[in-house]
């Protein structure tokens, strides 16, 4: 009927697993994410110090509304990724789910081994790249909202 899965011996390193090359690769993509993200937030505040000098009071102040209100949100984002993939609801998920399944029945056909069947690769690419999302939008939640205090340091000196 169905093989089982098996190690494929095929990568990017020879002799490694495509498990290990997926976790090879994790790691590799969390470091370069780190490196590039460091400069984000000095980036901001450069770009709050020219638009600072550049723009007047009034364009600045939609400007300071806009940069908070978009890095509010990005970190509500970012803190709500970063909380469900912690697992601190993954009790109240499995209760719910017993729930369901007490009430709706499946087929036999979504019993069958074919549906359960959960593929490893999906799941290590979309927990990179869910944890990818999630620390970008932690980070330029904070960089915006840096942002936006720099200029309203500068629309207060101004004003």
């Amino acid at each position: 009927m169905f093989r089982p899965l098996r190690k494929r011996r095929l990568g990017f390193i020879y002799g490694t697993t495509f498990e290990e090359n997926l976790y090879t690769t994790q790691k590799d993509v969390d470091h370069t994410m780190s490196k590039r993200l460091a400069y984000l937030l000095p980036a901001a505040l450069l770009l709050a110090l020219a638009a600072g000098f550049l723009f007047s009071s009034q364009t600045l102040l939609g400007l300071i509304n806009q940069s908070f209100l978009a890095g509010l949100f990005l970190l509500i984002l970012g803190s709500v990724a970063l909380v469900l993939r912690s697992g601190f609801f993954t009790v109240f998920l499995q209760g719910f789910k017993q729930v369901k399944q007490l009430f709706f029945k499946r087929p036999r056909v979504m019993e069958s081994d074919w549906f359960q069947e959960k593929d490893p690769v999906l799941q290590k690419k979309t927990e990179t790249l869910i944890r990818v999302c999630t620390s970008l939008s932690l980070w330029a939640g904070a960089a915006l909202l840096i942002f936006s205090i720099v200029l309203t340091c500068f629309y207060l000196y101004q004003s």
